[in-house]
């Protein structure tokens, strides 16, 4: 079984090197909207590590090879703030899926990550571009609901997806 944990400093390279992982599958899937060269870059993963917010997967609790990465940051998280075309289902308090990537695509990895999540947490938010349809997928196999657009980092519209247990 697969395992997820808090990374650690020395995990930052090999996060960093997922995430270039996660741009090339993207392309190849003719998504080249949602991850460029500026994002999300080794920066990115070392701001939400210092938040305790950056988790690795493994294959299984004694494993080092990482296969795969997500970033889970309390809200309130200020793209959220404004939703279009619909609504959150609560305004409790939630935490942020971000940044997601994985080494190996089919593998159920991303699976993996977002039922840990709904598992240990009772109130998510996550957004994608709504031309990753692999993402779109994997959020409502896992429960999410689609709740409307919000604006991504980069200014374009997201689907903005809502988990509550």
């Amino acid at each position: 079984l697969m395992f997820i944990r808090r990374a650690s400093a020395k995990d930052l390279s090999a996060v960093a090197d997922l995430y270039d992982i996660g741009r090339q599958t993207m392309y190849q899937q003719n998504n080249t909207f949602q991850w460029n060269e500026n994002y999300p870059l080794l920066e990115d993963a070392v701001a939400d590590y210092e938040r305790c917010g950056l988790f690795v997967v493994t294959e299984d609790e004694t494993s080092e090879e990482i296969i795969g990465c997500f970033s889970l940051l309390p809200g309130p998280d200020e793209a959220y703030v404004n939703i279009a075309e619909g609504a959150w289902i609560n305004s409790l308090d939630y935490v942020v899926i971000h940044r997601v990537a994985v080494k190996y695509t089919g593998h159920g990895i991303a699976s993996f990550i977002f039922n840990w999540i709904c598992e240990n947490y009772s109130n998510v938010r996550a957004d994608t571009h709504e031309a990753n349809v692999a993402m779109t997928t994997t959020l409502t196999h896992a429960g999410f609901v689609y709740c409307g657009k919000v604006v991504g980092h980069d200014k374009t519209p997201r689907d903005a997806f809502h988990f509550v247990a």
